[in-house]
């Protein structure tokens, strides 16, 4: 009966998954065979429970890990951790700041006046993001045993008082492979996605394209150097960078982006992507975590 329930548990988010899939692109995945970048992140969500996976899904251990690296110079300033904010300086802070979760994606809060903000109702949200199983509600495994935190930042800004440029590097098996742009006005960002030489690709994701040309970032050497650097030793992740103009920072490494369910314009993209990306053995390692494991279990063949 045990293994009956374990693979009635397989059947199930096989079903969701592909469900979920469909419901974004419109279009049943290739799950054990997969060949486009969207649905390598499915199989990654599926059946790639690496355990390094959970050290960049926890915001705090990604911090350790990169001042490990020797780069906790490019780190912003962390000013705060734990798991409950009646016991952090918040109330107290004279400064910008970015209160966030440590276990999930889209849990946070910009406080540029943390002394005219609603108390009570920040400290509820923080309550709820805390309850939110994150590795549970996307499937994306290593996020499943991460410590539940809650984390304040001191938050970067232009002289000006906008978000500084944000470059996020795509690194395939250690070679960065393009890096996409996001710009913030103030009513809207926009994105424009380069090769490492800096040739625009025709891409879009989640923003609008940027019309103008953009320049070379400066900083672009040192970007793919650090990024090579952190994810050696790795098929894939992401890492977010931070340029205010004066220097950068490293904010987060991501490994299910978009959880795989962005569509990308045009269509090819996904296929442009996904040859970066070489899964071995995909369908065999597959059937072999289902046949002898849990799903979100270690498992190397």
């Amino acid at each position: 009966m045990r293994h009956i329930r374990r693979l009635l548990d397989w059947r199930r988010r096989i079903i969701a998954i592909r469900r979920a899939y469909r419901f974004a692109h419109g279009r049943t995945p290739s799950l054990f065979f997969p060949r486009l970048y969207s649905e390598k992140i499915q199989w990654r969500k599926l059946f790639d429970a690496d355990p390094r996976h959970a050290v960049f899904c926890d915001k705090l251990t990604t911090r350790s890990y990169i001042a490990e690296k020797g780069f906790g110079h490019l780190l912003p300033e962390l000013i705060w951790s734990g798991e409950d904010l009646s016991q952090s300086p918040i109330r107290s802070l004279g400064f910008p700041v970015v209160l966030k979760s440590n276990h999930a994606s889209g849990q946070y809060v910009l406080l540029r006046d943390c002394a005219a903000m609603d108390y009570d109702e920040i400290a509820d949200l923080t309550r709820k993001w805390l309850a939110v199983d994150w590795g549970e509600q996307l499937m994306e495994p290593a996020y499943l045993e991460i410590p539940r935190r809650l984390m304040i930042e001191r938050m970067l800004v232009n002289s000006d008082g906008m978000p500084p440029v944000e470059h996020r590097a795509f690194i395939f098996h250690g070679k960065v492979s393009f890096v996409a742009t996001i710009i913030a006005f103030h009513d809207k960002c926009l994105s424009s996605i380069h090769t490492p030489e800096w040739e625009r690709l025709n891409w879009k994701a989640i923003n609008e394209p940027l019309d103008s040309k953009l320049e070379k970032p400066e900083r672009l050497a040192e970007i793919i150097a650090v990024c090579e650097s952190l994810c050696d030793g790795h098929d894939h992740l992401r890492v977010d960078f931070y340029d205010d103009g004066k220097r950068l920072y490293v904010g987060e490494i991501t490994v299910y982006t978009w959880s795989g369910l962005q569509p990308l314009t045009p269509q090819s993209a996904d296929a442009d992507i996904g040859e970066y990306w070489t899964l071995e053995r995909a369908a065999l390692r597959a059937a072999a975590k289902i046949a002898r494991c849990k799903w979100g279990e270690p498992f190397r063949l």
